[in-house]
């Protein structure tokens, strides 16, 4: 069983956009000022791409010292610095000398960081090595500071984006430009600003990125800021850490929901009123997917009968509908993944669950029956349970789903003619039918279902039950 999320007395991070207002009152353009940043994020993916491939190098070396001399050397004997991130910022920082130094710093640290949390997988051959494109610039904490100016009350972020000597060639006074944050009255950004002004929230390292906005039907570039920040956890809920629920994410629809204090056999998912606690319906989802995916179909097709006017123009021209598209199904995932993990938490609550446990989809292909997951962001949703799981103190585990579809939560026979019908449950053995999703969900909220599959005989399809072999329910 892997621990996903362990609740412990600390604090919450979490993010937030704001449209950046560059302020006139300064001696650089707005033009000036997009081309500066576009200019500097081609840098930072640079910088991340290098650092990615110094890792890699010095791992190289680690792996060749230590099959020659059965040790392993450390990082300082090598680099004469303590940290990787270090020697590699000592080395970037005379070639890269028109960032803010911090904002180089925080850029290496994250590609250094990125390249540990993938090298088992990527020595396993399960991952490719990490390439950046087009990546945000990366901001420290100390390079953003945020204050409420009175006189045309709103909110002003001062960032820190240049080094010192190349202020004064662009004619700049100080490192950073100020900026107006726009919260198009958004009393949630609002509230936010707030509690940074008033030192309640702390700024974490954030990202400043320019994205497309359309203004008088035109894509005008816009620069945004993706604010981190931290507060300390507020919503103290006494919930019972041995009451599990179970969730399957599922074959027919995004979850099925279980709980370890309701009866295995219990039908109460079929009444109306309480179908939302135990089935989060994915017919909308299907309905946004078959939509789109029909329409970006037929404009592939339209693609290949352009009239003259579009000819000459880049294939990004001809593209461009269905690039759009594309980003309308991917923005449509994310919002719908926030309903689902907030829906899916808040039954927790409700419940009395303090902990949370889900299958470890690790591995999941077009060859698996997880037909809706291979379709879906099922790791984004998984993530966001995990965020928002922590708000409340709610602990998350991923369990090995092997044989939780196949296994009878009622007498414990695990047989794969229990599933002949893919979205169906039927217990060769005790006659038990349900859902096949929750059926799965119903396993997994038990506690030990590990260790009680590991012990009992799985039958193989077509294989008669001897009564002899041990059932553990």
């Amino acid at each position: 069983m892997q621990l996903a999320y362990e609740y412990k007395e600390k604090r919450m991070t979490k993010c937030a956009k704001f449209e950046l207002v560059l302020l006139e009152n300064q001696s650089i353009k707005y033009k000036d000022f997009i081309k500066l940043i576009k200019n500097m994020k081609n840098d930072v993916t640079i910088i991340k791409n290098k650092t990615i491939w110094k890792n890699y190098e010095l791992d190289n070396f680690t792996d060749d010292y230590v099959k020659k001399n059965n040790t392993k050397p450390e990082t300082e004997d090598i680099l004469s610095y303590k940290t990787v991130s270090g020697y590699i910022n000592n080395q970037f920082k005379t070639v890269y000398s028109e960032m803010y130094s911090a904002n180089l710093s925080q850029s290496i640290k994250d590609a250094c960081k990125r390249y540990k949390n993938d090298l088992k997988d990527f020595k396993k051959g399960e991952k490719s090595i990490t390439s950046y494109k087009k990546q945000p610039i990366d901001l420290h904490n100390k390079s953003i500071i945020i204050k409420y100016d009175t006189e045309i009350k709103e909110y002003i972020a001062y960032i820190k984006l240049f080094s010192r000597g190349y202020a004064k060639e662009l004619g700049l006074q100080r490192c950073g430009l100020d900026f107006r944050l726009s919260t198009s009255n958004n009393k949630y950004l609002i509230k936010i600003l707030q509690n940074i002004v008033n030192d309640n929230y702390k700024i974490c390292g954030s990202k400043l990125e320019l994205k497309p906005k359309k203004v008088n039907k035109k894509n005008v570039l816009k620069c945004y800021l993706f604010l981190n920040y931290e507060f300390e956890q507020s919503k103290n809920i006494d919930l019972d850490k041995n009451n599990i629920m179970g969730i399957d994410l599922g074959i027919t629809m995004p979850a099925a929901m279980w709980y370890s204090n309701e009866l295995r056999n219990s039908i109460a998912y079929k009444v109306p009123q309480h179908c939302g606690e135990y089935i989060i319906d994915g017919e909308e989802t299907k309905r946004v997917r078959s939509q789109i995916f029909n329409r970006k179909q037929k404009m592939q097709r339209i693609c290949k009968y352009r009239g003259d006017g579009s000819l000459n123009h880049g294939t990004k021209t001809k593209t461009n509908p269905v690039t759009k598209l594309n980003q309308k199904w991917s923005d449509f995932r994310k919002t719908q993944n926030y309903k689902f993990a907030k829906q899916i938490v808040n039954n927790a609550i409700k419940h009395n669950c303090g902990t949370i446990q889900m299958e470890d989809l690790k591995g999941v292909t077009r060859d698996t029956d997880k037909t809706f997951l291979y379709n879906w962001t099922f790791f984004d949703l998984q993530q966001k349970i995990i965020n928002k799981a922590a708000e409340y103190g709610i602990e998350v585990k991923k369990i090995n789903r092997v044989y939780t579809s196949q296994r009878c939560p009622v007498c414990g026979c695990i047989h794969h003619d229990n599933r002949l019908v893919q979205s169906v449950f039927k217990c060769v053995n005790c006659g038990h039918t349900d859902n096949a999703d929750l059926n799965a969900a119903k396993n997994i909220c038990d506690k030990d279902i590990e260790k009680k599959i590991k012990d009992s005989h799985c039958y193989k399809a077509g294989e008669k039950i001897d009564k002899s072999l041990s059932m553990i329910i």
